[in-house]
């Protein structure tokens, strides 16, 4: 109690002490307190929000930044610049403050202007942008109204071009051009057409083909403009188109050690392989250049022998070069071949990077057995990677994971968790599926071939001790052109082994056969894709990520019986059945920068699962669950749901170990994170979910998805410090169950919180479930 006051109190000085920043301005001054922008007219602007996004940025004249609606930094700042001078205020004054923002004028004006500025080069070329400044209090608000005044836009496009043939692919690829009719008369728009017609050319062997050779002209009649797209010639003679000679492979390339090196050059594989002179060596091989050569040759996309030049080729090139792994960087400079004449030799520059790597994963967090018990939950994990296993740029990897959970109060360990996880990943299709015609791959940004074999073993101590053993074989690819990454694994085979089932949870079994039915020995047999999105950034700071994985297990043994074995299924040694079901689960991020030093985050993840055929249930090491360190984290993993089921009898004992899953889940997290001091951030948060069953299950009322699942969601709020050091982030999160969720026949969902107060204090130390991590959450 006295905690959560206390805290509640430094909140509310804080508060009052932000409000005397005033007494800090000179009488004179005004504090800039709002800008806001908006149009002033009627007339209808396209994109009209990201229109007054990038005006916001434009704006010189900004106002102090706020935490939680206070200026924080400037009341820091006034404090240090109060008293005696001292080192620590001088630090305060620089790394945390922030000077007022003092309303000027003349900066306001100019602000104006910025603005004025941007709408010309938007096409808006008659807009005017006009200001008005209230002050109250020594407080100023500053509005400014934009005023298009009609819009320039594209009504014809003409084409002056000397060269005919340069003419000709110009006309060819109209369709792909950024100059239509009705659409505005932008800078941008006119820098991406220059941008499409230089790399249009670039694609047909015009190697020197510069942007400056492109100009455009306008004739306006009224706010219609027919514009003319101009491409000269150069001074003397016309444009050339070169070809590909020959290309020369470095694939040992030191800076450092490149001119006191003596080299020599080997055709391998129609390609010059460049290595350190041996006099008494006839031949090279793998261990000369590190790696296979027909590594490099599936690599590399510029195509030879009198083909002409393509930008998109080193594109390509340079893109799956850099996807080997074992190479830090790469290079690929052209070279004019004086002698033949309009051909370039390719020079290709690869520079070995540490053959092998080794990293780690930690992740923390608070367990609350009972009402009474404490206890705190460890995962650790390492990954060792050999990038170059068999010389072909092979990446082995085994990765070991362990994790235990303790009870301060009982003096023992409640779990234990060990796995291990090994695999080999090729740089290409390995074998080539028949399905796949070799060409074809060439379309391809990059081919990977993965197998993979991993063991996991869990004991859950006085509940079960269960293990799997998996392998999987599967090909992934990423699309060049579109951030798109495609997994197909078309066989992974699991066992799942319960190797003993403790007497306490055996009578939960008993009275659950659903769940009693997942936990039954039996193999999974099935192919699965996912499908992973990561968009870029746009100018107004706005990204997305998607993932989509499916799986549908036993689909393949299910038609072999079906054609060949009707009257007796398929069963594996030791009569363990196969199971049967689908799932699908799709994952979609938003993400949003306000500045470099605040942003926002929101997940939204469903997946959906059945079972069919021979099978009643799901595996239960293959339904959803939600909580933990990256979940909804004011609970454990697996502690919410199904549904508005509560075991009120296993949450009595001391040693409660949650086991909740389902064939449904819904999960909704958004989290605002901003910088408090260089490396050290901060973030508010708030996480909901729940998992529900398909069938009803009688055995666990409430567990049933209805119309009001909405109203069983679970949710947590929190806040959380994190270290980023670039490379990755150090996290930790304390989660606040507010929406705690008991059966209907309890009184149904309830707010914890049902005061101000009380959410301000969060009942420190009593009912946060506090999480510590690797990298962000999501």
């Amino acid at each position: 109690m006295m905690v959560r006051y206390t805290f509640s109190w430094m909140v509310l000085v804080l508060f009052l002490g932000s409000c005397g920043n005033m007494k800090y301005l000179p009488q004179d001054k005004a504090l800039l307190r709002d800008n806001s922008i908006k149009i002033g007219s009627k007339e209808k602007i396209e994109d009209e929000n990201n229109v007054l996004w990038e005006l916001s940025n434009v704006n010189i004249v900004q106002p102090n930044r706020r935490f939680l609606g206070v200026p924080l930094r400037l009341w820091l700042y006034n404090k240090s610049t109060r008293g005696d001078t001292t080192v620590f205020k001088n630090w305060v004054r620089r790394s945390l403050g922030e000077p007022p923002a003092i309303l000027d004028s003349a900066r306001t004006q100019a602000s104006a202007d910025a603005m004025e500025n941007y709408m010309h080069n938007k096409g808006w070329f008659n807009a005017t942008v006009t200001h008005e400044t209230k002050i109250k209090n020594r407080k100023a608000n500053v509005a400014y109204s934009i005023f298009p005044n009609g819009l320039y836009a594209i009504d014809s496009v003409n084409y002056n071009i000397e060269d005919e043939n340069i003419k000709k692919l110009i006309l060819n690829s109209k369709k792909e051009s950024y100059l239509k009719k009705g659409k505005g008369i932008s800078r941008q728009t006119f820098d991406l057409e220059k941008n499409r017609i230089v790399r249009e050319l670039k694609n047909h062997g015009y190697y020197y083909f510069y942007p400056n050779y492109v100009y455009f002209e306008g004739d306006s009649t009224a706010r219609s403009v027919d514009v003319t797209v101009n491409i000269a010639n150069p001074d003397e003679g016309q444009h050339e188109p070169y070809t590909i000679g020959s290309i020369y492979v470095h694939t040992q390339y030191n800076p450092a050690a490149y001119l006191r090196q003596t080299l020599d050059t080997t055709l391998l594989n129609d390609l010059y392989f460049i290595h350190k002179k041996e006099p008494d060596k006839l031949t090279i091989g793998e261990e000369d250049l590190g790696v296979d050569p027909t590594t490099i040759l599936r690599a590399i996309r510029i195509k030879r022998h009198n083909k002409y030049y393509r930008i998109k080729e080193f594109d390509r090139t340079i893109f799956r070069l850099n996807n080997l792994a074992i190479y830090k960087f790469v290079s690929i400079k052209y070279v004019e071949n004086k002698r033949l004449g309009n051909v370039l030799d390719v020079v290709i520059q690869l520079t070995p990077g540490k053959k092998m790597s080794i990293g780690g994963d930690l992740e923390v967090s608070s367990v609350q057995n009972s009402v009474q018990s404490r206890g705190i939950g460890i995962g650790l994990g390492a990954t060792y990677k050999n990038k170059n296993l068999l010389k072909g740029a092979e990446v082995f990897s085994v990765s070991p994971n362990l994790g235990f959970e303790y009870d301060f109060i009982q003096q023992n360990f409640t779990t234990f968790d060990f796995g291990v996880e090994t695999g080999v990943t090729f740089p290409q299709y390995f074998p080539l599926p028949w399905w796949v015609k070799p060409d074809h791959t060439t379309r391809r940004g990059l081919e990977k071939t993965k197998v993979s074999l991993a063991y996991d073993y869990l004991s859950r101590f006085q509940f079960y001790t269960y293990s799997s053993l998996s392998t999987s074989y599967g090909i992934e690819w990423t699309e060049f052109y579109v951030p798109n990454k495609h997994n197909i694994k078309f066989l992974t085979i699991s066992y799942l082994n319960p190797i003993s089932i403790d007497s306490s949870f055996q009578v939960i079994l008993d009275r659950n056969q659903l769940l009693k039915n997942s936990f039954e020995r039996q193999f999974i047999i099935s192919p699965s894709y996912s499908l992973t999105f990561t968009g870029k950034p746009k100018p107004n700071g706005i990204s997305f990520y998607a993932n989509i994985e499916a799986e549908a297990a036993g689909t393949l043994v299910r038609g072999i019986d079906f054609i060949f074995n009707r009257e007796k299924p398929f069963q594996l040694p030791g009569g363990t059945p196969y199971a049967n079901f689908a799932k699908i689960e799709l994952d979609g991020r938003f993400y949003k920068m306000f500045s470099r030093r605040h942003n926002f985050a929101a997940r939204a993840a469903i997946g959906a699962g059945a079972a069919y055929w021979n099978s009643q249930a799901i595996p239960y090491v293959r339904q959803f669950f939600i909580g933990g360190p990256n979940s909804v984290r004011g609970w454990r993993v697996r502690d919410i749901g199904p549904g508005t089921y509560v075991d009120k009898d296993l949450r009595c004992q001391e040693n409660y170990q949650p086991y909740q899953t389902g064939d449904l889940k819904l999960e909704l997290s958004a989290e605002y994170r901003f910088l408090v001091y260089y490396y050290m951030e901060g973030a508010l948060f708030l996480d909901a979910g729940n998992v529900w069953t398909i069938r009803e299950d009688v055995n666990r009322p409430g567990s049933q998805i209805s119309g009001r699942f909405l109203n069983e969601l679970a949710v947590a709020a929190g806040y959380g410090v994190r270290f980023n050091f670039s490379f990755f982030v150090f996290r930790l999160d304390w989660g606040y169950p507010i929406r705690e969720l008991r059966s209907y026949e309890d009184g149904g969902p309830y707010w914890k919180y049902r005061k101000a107060e009380d959410f301000v204090g969060f009942h420190l130390g009593k009912s946060a479930e506090w999480n510590f991590a690797i990298n962000y959450p999501f």
